[in-house]
């Protein structure tokens, strides 16, 4: 496994310990980390307001992704938990100016945004942190001292491995295929979530099925990137069957396509609105 990845799995486990209604998982903070490594480390000599304008950037960006699965408080932990992984991944970087100047900003961004300039609120996390990442610093040292010098993108050398919605679903290599019951957003629902799926889907209706599983990401029960693959293990239908229609929701939230409209969801959402 990439050092950089069990780092960020590392960093995700201490923030999903603290704030379990992330949608973000563990393979898009590694590709969002990368991507913004990769930014940061090959575009020159980065100016520190790039790393000033990153928590804005970052939380708009999350926060259209994110809708009604999670409140603002969540999508401000996700931006948080990126920023740290990409903190750590300048941490390792031998330079002042990457390990010193541009970290200095976006922890400032953090403190400020993030725990409001509660400074105690933040050594408790950091300090929740400082294990489980300094497990990781040795081989974060050994890989940066490598990729630095080189000419080669983190983003495209790893993008294969966790690309959304690949060829194999989320059985990505190395990786243990993620069960439905991971992408439903509180575990507290779990059980109401797939007993609602089991008495309104049909086997023989992918569609329908699709629309009820749609139903709950609108209610905010499940989260938007559930894979085709979880639900043909949880439920029978076959993922193939039911993937056309997730990625037409998924386009049709983004403004990409027409293909539903509020007054159809409406009724797929309500279903799962006996559970608060």
């Amino acid at each position: 496994m990439h050092p950089y990845y069990k780092l960020c799995k590392a960093v995700f486990r201490v923030f999903q310990g603290m704030c379990p209604t992330m949608v973000m998982t563990s393979e898009q903070l590694f590709e969002d980390g990368a991507q913004t490594l990769d930014r940061l480390l090959q575009t020159g000599d980065v100016t520190k307001e790039i790393c000033q304008d990153l928590w804005t950037e970052k939380y708009n960006l999350y926060r259209q992704r994110d809708e009604s699965s999670c409140t603002e408080e969540t999508t401000m932990a996700e931006v948080a938990m990126l920023l740290y992984v990409v903190m750590y991944g300048l941490l390792a970087v031998k330079y002042s100016h990457y390990r010193g100047t541009l970290m200095k900003e976006l922890h400032s961004s953090v403190i400020t945004l993030y725990y409001r300039d509660d400074i105690q609120k933040c050594k408790t996390l950091e300090g929740q942190l400082r294990e489980p990442v300094n497990q990781h610093s040795e081989g974060m040292t050994n890989w940066m001292g490598t990729y630095f010098i080189s000419k080669d993108s983190l983003t495209l050398a790893l993008k294969a491995l966790f690309t959304e919605e690949n060829n194999t679903g989320d059985n990505k290599p190395g990786n243990k295929a993620k069960d439905f019951e991971s992408f439903i957003i509180n575990t507290k629902d779990v059980d109401y979530v797939i007993e609602t799926i089991n008495l309104n889907m049909s086997a023989d209706d992918p569609k329908q099925t699709a629309l009820v599983i749609i139903g709950g990401i609108e209610a905010g029960k499940i989260r938007r990137d559930v894979s085709a693959p979880s639900i043909q293990r949880k439920f029978g239908v076959k993922g193939d069957s039911v993937k056309p229609y997730l990625t037409d929701y998924r386009g049709y939230k983004n403004g990409t396509n027409n293909a539903y409209s509020e007054d159809e969801l409406k009724p797929y959402k309500d279903m799962f609105c006996g559970n608060k």
